[in-house]
């Protein structure tokens, strides 16, 4: 019997051990970056400042995979990335619950350097979207060819939109439809589930207040005999890529496939979306548009590289099957 005992007092020793695994880390500098990989280069999805407990899911060489700790406004958000080893500790599960209630209070800012980071959760799975940049085209534009843009006698087909007039020109004044496009080859994981849900963190864009934009899905619409999927589609002047008043309310009459969802979210530029419906199979994308339709922009910038146009510069592609 005397063996069964030492076999028993193992067990019992070494569940001991294993009840006290760390199960979280304690960030240990000013701030710590949460990447959305573990990589060093990754895209740095949020923030936390030292002091803050993470749930500590698995060690990744000189990475922690964490969860972000909750926000007692919103308890269904939750994060997964990670975490470098250079700026958090192992804690024990003991100093974790101690500290749970002063960690679940700590701030999350949002990350610097204007970018914008979006995950797709599906099947238990999480893909990480990269951006694709869209190209704005002015249906009336001549010279347009298949193999630089979409044909424009393509896109009026598929818009239903009238044209040049017979001349070609295009008055200066004049309201034409801007139609903003994708390539097909643009990087687009395909997911399992046709309701996925997505983590979108877009509070760090210079120029582009977090307040006034807000995330959503629009289903691709292939445009016929181009390499090219049409985004979204919306009326504005015809020389908006120099025009510098601020008087495109481009929300007004925005045209997109937009895809029913739900929003919740843990600050300005940190939101959770889930979907009101299963999507169907094709290619999809999560954007950002205005809140306001009222709200009045700069074509220049809308059509530019900063700002506003980051939000319409850019879309993330992803597929359904």
């Amino acid at each position: 019997m005397t063996h069964v005992f030492r076999a028993l007092a193992v067990i019992v020793a070494a569940a001991s051990v294993w009840a006290q695994a760390p199960t979280a880390i304690r960030v240990t500098a000013a701030r710590a970056n949460i990447r959305a990989t573990p990589a060093a280069d990754a895209p740095v999805i949020e923030q936390v400042t030292e002091g803050a407990y993470l749930e500590l899911l698995k060690e990744e060489g000189a990475w922690f995979q964490v969860r972000v700790p909750p926000n007692p406004r919103f308890p269904g958000i939750r994060a997964v990335g990670y975490v470098s080893k250079t700026v958090a500790r192992l804690v024990s599960p003991a100093e974790a619950a101690a500290a749970a209630a002063d960690a679940a209070r700590r701030p999350i800012v949002t990350p610097p350097g204007g970018t914008v980071a979006i995950a797709a959760d599906h099947s238990g799975k999480t893909a990480w979207l990269k951006a694709a940049a869209t190209r704005a085209v002015a249906v009336t534009d001549t010279g347009v060819t298949p193999t630089s843009a979409p044909a424009s006698p393509a896109l009026l087909v598929a818009l239903g939109e009238a044209g040049a007039d017979s001349s070609g020109r295009r008055d200066a004044l004049a309201v034409v439809t801007w139609v903003w496009t994708v390539a097909a080859d643009a990087p687009a994981p395909v997911l399992t589930s046709r309701r996925p849900s997505f983590f979108v963190s877009y509070g760090g864009v210079p120029g582009l207040d977090p307040n006034e934009w807000t995330p959503g899905v629009v289903r691709l619409q292939p445009v016929e005999g181009t390499a090219w999927r049409i985004v979204s589609a919306a009326s504005g002047p015809a020389d908006a890529r120099t025009r510098g008043e601020a008087d495109w309310a481009v929300l007004r009459d925005l045209s997109e496939r937009s895809a029913r969802i739900s929003l919740s979210g843990t600050g300005p530029g940190i939101m959770r979306m889930t979907l009101n419906a299963p999507l169907e199979p094709g290619e999809y994308a999560v954007v950002l548009r205005p809140v306001y339709a009222a709200r009045q922009y700069t074509g220049r910038r809308l059509l530019g590289n900063e700002g506003e146009g980051v939000a319409f510069g850019a879309v993330w592609v992803f597929g359904v099957r």
